[in-house]
């Protein structure tokens, strides 16, 4: 289903208690047909580059898919036992352990369970999984049989209580995308993703605001304009870049967790 056309200056973002609000200096267009569906990279002269951002994007990806979806409760380790570091082979087995979850814990074939599962590369190369999901109750002992690979490890997801006066953590999308491999260096990466999710999540909601409507996000959530925003500090996250085609972009990124907190 394509999107309605429209032309906005402000953008938001909204997974679940995180909310990032996006102002352009240049009109942006939504809806439309791109011009180059090519894109620059057509000749293969910036792969190197291109896979920085790739993974840039995939980390914001995971975040919001994550915070869209605080259904997602247990956070696992999978890890191979022997030194397996065929990413094409790990990838498939851990597919393979999630159709054996839904047959042996929620009796089904269909693929009921929600996930998230971003790949981290240990010094030594093997491939294991970090996993977010709606499990229920399930021992450790009968995953790892599930599984069979090697062990698994039931992770507790921490707030920061120094910062943040609370264990319960906020953000639970910026927790566990720390996991994600860093080295966009690594070969098996190219040309693949460096997480797995399943289809049935909850995906993030963009709202498109003209300079002519009235923001209502804004006015909802009490959110003044960027430039008092950075004054008063309340955004958990603020910035600017520039380039091209947006002009300078002023982002703010709200934690209403965080800022219910603070009143």
């Amino acid at each position: 289903m394509s999107k309605e056309k429209k032309v906005y200056q402000k953008k938001y973002v909204i997974s679940g208690g995180i909310i990032e609000q996006y102002v352009y200096e240049k009109n942006q267009f939504v809806g439309f047909e791109a011009k180059n569906k090519g894109g620059k990279n057509t000749g293969g002269l910036m792969v190197e580059e291109n896979r920085g951002v790739t993974l840039g994007r995939a980390r914001k990806t995971v975040v919001r898919a994550i915070n869209s979806n605080p259904c997602l409760n247990k956070f696992l380790t999978l890890t191979f036992e022997e030194n397996v570091t065929d990413l094409n082979y790990t990838n498939d087995e851990f597919k393979k352990w999630v159709d054996r979850v839904n047959y042996h814990v929620y009796k089904t074939k269909k693929r009921v369970m929600k996930y998230i599962a971003v790949i981290e590369f240990q010094k030594r190369g093997a491939v294991h999984y970090h996993v977010l999901c709606d499990m229920p109750y399930v021992d450790v002992g009968e995953l790892a049989e599930i599984w069979s690979h090697g062990f698994i490890r039931l992770n507790r997801i921490k707030g920061n209580k120094k910062a943040y006066g609370s264990d319960e953590c906020d953000n639970v999308g910026a927790y566990v995308c720390k996991y994600m491999t860093k080295d966009n260096t690594d070969k098996r990466l190219v040309g693949r993703k460096s997480f797995l999710m399943s289809r049935n999540l909850d995906k993030p909601i963009e709202v498109y605001v003209d300079i002519n409507e009235k923001d209502l996000i804004a006015e909802v959530y009490g959110f003044v304009d960027a430039i008092q925003a950075q004054i008063e500090h309340r955004p958990a996250v603020t910035g600017a870049y520039t380039n091209d085609y947006t002009g300078t972009v002023i982002y703010n990124q709200y934690n209403l967790k965080r800022m219910k907190k603070q009143e």
